[in-house]
């Protein structure tokens, strides 16, 4: 806490400081310290060449004086009595000759090394002295006391050393240098010394110190001037920061106007998906009844008038449905949630299939549909077979829709090595070139006209063109007004290996008596008599159970083969029934029982939600009865051999 109180008393103080003189000083006590930095390199770089040239010259002295001395006639001095004898004195003749020839050089001397005890033997001062030099004479054979590092050195590598820095006394400062000498056999018999007085180089060095404190004096000044302008900018900067400031706070506050309304539209957005789902839902429910009845029905004997009632109902119903599907697509392109697979499919048969689902309609306006599927394209790719069967479903529609006679056809032909190019061609109405570039746009046709003649919601293509970009293919058209027109898409589809599809297990409905139990768990009469009406055509046992809770009761009871079940219902929602289906803990008799998700919830989260709560499957209704048939095959296994799993996630189509 002191701590803390002595750093708020110091931003306190500072904060009283003019803040521009504070930053001008500061500028100039950084840059005065760069710089001192900087000339403290210089000149101790300086200062250490010189200091390596003296040292490098007084090594080369010890090597040549140590070249002189005679290493045999050094070896018979070992005694202080031997001072003056005539071996002493022609020993040190060659080093008082050299003395004598040098400038500088105060003392030359030999030492050798006895065990670790080193002993000074010759010395210059015997018979010579510079001037300066009053110091006594070393006698022969002196024991040295304090051990030179580079003398230590000498005597024990046998190599050159010299000190790293001047010795500094009261009457001078002077470098030593030794170099080993040998005698005749080699061997090595001791080093040779040299003291030379560093006077040039103290020279030198007050030189360099005076030139350095004159760059020094001119750092300073250029300092203060560097702060002088540091504090004119900053005073500047000041003012532009409090305008700065003044243009943020209106910039803050208009970001947060735009944040509220990013708000209110993500809220707008979150109510209209709600709404929309809801709309789904609540539309889906009765869409159920009355296409499952209207297809009831039709499996009834009706005379030609009211076959053609029922038809009217039915293509009315899947119209809507239609219509409602747009939407739905819509919206969750519009929200980014629009996603797609990559899975090896067999295109052929998705296209094969498209065509048998149009040619009823082709059929009924007398028009000729043909798929021509190039013999160079792969049979299996990779892709995302849902979004090609609803991309292309959505042109061959359109085709027949506007075509009065003629024919439609299917093309399927290579783009390139990874590229499939699919087109539908008519001989229909054709669309004037000014109408092209609106057609892929939202609730647009090529004319007003046509949306009264021939309906729809002007959805369909600005779907197909979003969807085919998520594939990362493209989209066009080319037309030719009153004779028709070709819609094309090209996406990328890499050749695949598919394996051999299980066989179908799917049985004709007559023959498919006594197949299985099913547990109907729906809160709706009217979807409860069209599912137990469908389901008993199918040959399947079918109870029903109001809501999730008479589900469990029932399921604690007796086994089934299989629940199709609903997801929003009144006591307990088909979600949490699930997972106390699969609650180990529950005393529900079979935990691995199929449970299908059949409800009027379509979204792609709502199928995610059912298979996290551990259902198997999903159908969205209004229930297609081939879907519904082939859904119940796959999961309709003897009870021993099933394991509780969900589908991949491929996101099925209900029609």
């Amino acid at each position: 806490m002191t701590r803390r109180r002595r750093i708020h008393t110091v931003k306190r103080l500072l904060g009283h400081f003019d803040r521009p003189l504070l930053n001008g000083l500061l500028a100039g006590l950084v840059i005065l310290g760069i710089s001192s930095l900087g000339l403290f390199y210089l000149w101790r770089s300086a200062r250490d060449a010189q200091l390596d040239a003296v040292r490098t010259e007084l090594t080369q002295l010890a090597r040549v004086a140590a070249a002189e001395i005679d290493g045999d006639l050094h070896r018979r001095i070992r005694s202080p009595a031997q001072a003056g004898s005539p071996d002493h004195l022609a020993a040190l003749a060659p080093l008082v000759k050299f003395h004598k020839a040098t400038t500088d050089v105060i003392y030359v001397y030999t030492a050798i090394r006895v065990g670790s005890q080193i002993y000074f033997v010759l010395g210059t001062d015997y018979l010579y002295r510079v001037a300066g030099d009053d110091l006594p004479a070393d006698p022969v054979m002196k024991p040295y006391s304090t051990p030179d590092p580079a003398l230590q050195r000498a005597l024990e590598r046998h190599e050159p050393a010299v000190n790293s820095e001047p010795v500094h006394e009261a009457q001078r400062s002077y470098l030593s240098a030794y170099a080993p000498f040998y005698d005749g056999q080699g061997q090595f018999v001791g080093v040779l010394g040299i003291d030379m007085w560093v006077k040039d180089f103290d020279a030198r060095i007050a030189v360099i110190r005076r030139a350095g404190l004159g760059a020094f004096a001119a750092v300073a000044l250029l300092s203060v001037l560097a702060g002088f302008v540091v504090t004119r900018l900053s005073r500047t900067a000041q003012r532009a920061r409090r305008r700065d400031r003044a243009v943020q706070a209106r910039l803050a506050d208009a970001k947060a106007q735009a944040e509220i309304q990013a708000r209110r539209a993500e809220s707008a957005s979150k109510a209209k998906t709600e709404f929309l789902a809801m709309m789904s839902h609540e539309i889906r429910t009765p869409m159920n009844g009355v296409l499952g009845f209207v297809n009831l029905l039709l499996d009834t004997r009706l005379d030609a008038e009211q076959r053609e009632f029922a038809e009217t109902i039915q293509r009315s119903g899947d119209a809507l449905l239609a219509v409602i599907n747009d939407v739905l697509d819509y919206s969750k392109i519009e929200a980014g949630r629009m996603s797609i697979e990559q899975v090896d499919f067999d295109l052929h048969a998705v296209c094969a299939d498209v065509e048998a689902i149009m040619q009823p309609a082709a059929i009924e306006r007398v028009l000729a549909l043909t798929l021509d599927f190039a013999a160079d394209v792969p049979r299996c790719v990779r892709g995302d077979p849902a979004r090609v069967r609803q991309v292309l479903l959505n042109l061959a529609s359109n085709a027949v829709k506007f075509t009065e006679h003629g024919s439609v056809r299917i093309g399927v032909a290579r783009g390139d090595a990874a590229h499939v190019r699919i087109s539908v061609s008519d001989t229909g109405i054709g669309i004037r070139p000014e109408q092209l570039e609106k057609l892929f746009r939202r609730f647009s046709q090529a004319d007003s006209s046509t949306t009264r003649r021939y309906g729809g919601t002007g959805l369909g293509l600005a779907i197909s063109k979003h969807l085919v970009e998520l594939m990362g293919g493209e989209i066009g058209v080319t037309s030719d007004p009153g004779h028709g027109s070709t819609f094309w898409f090209a996406i990328p589809a890499p050749a695949a290996t598919l394996s051999a599809p299980a066989p179908s297990s799917t049985a004709a409905p007559a023959q498919g008596a006594g197949r299985g139990r099913l547990l109907l768990v729906e809160d709706n009469a009217v979807n409860q008599r069209v599912a137990t009406h469908v389901l008993g055509k199918m040959g399947y046992a079918v109870e029903v159970a109001q809501h999730g809770r008479e589900a469990i009761e029932r399921l604690c009871r007796e086994r089934y083969d299989l629940v199709l079940m609903d997801c929003q219902m009144p006591e307990m929602d088909g979600f949490e029934a699930t997972r106390m289906i699969r609650d180990p803990a529950s005393a529900v008799l079979d935990h691995a029982v199929p449970v299908v998700a059949m409800t009027a919830n379509a979204f792609e989260e709502d199928r995610e939600r059912c298979l996290a709560a551990g259902m198997n499957d999903f159908l969205a209704k209004p229930v297609d009865r081939r879907m519904l048939a082939d859904m119940l095959s796959q999961w309709l296994q003897p009870a021993g051999s099933r394991a509780v799993q969900a589908v991949p996630p491929a996101e099925r189509q209900s029609g």
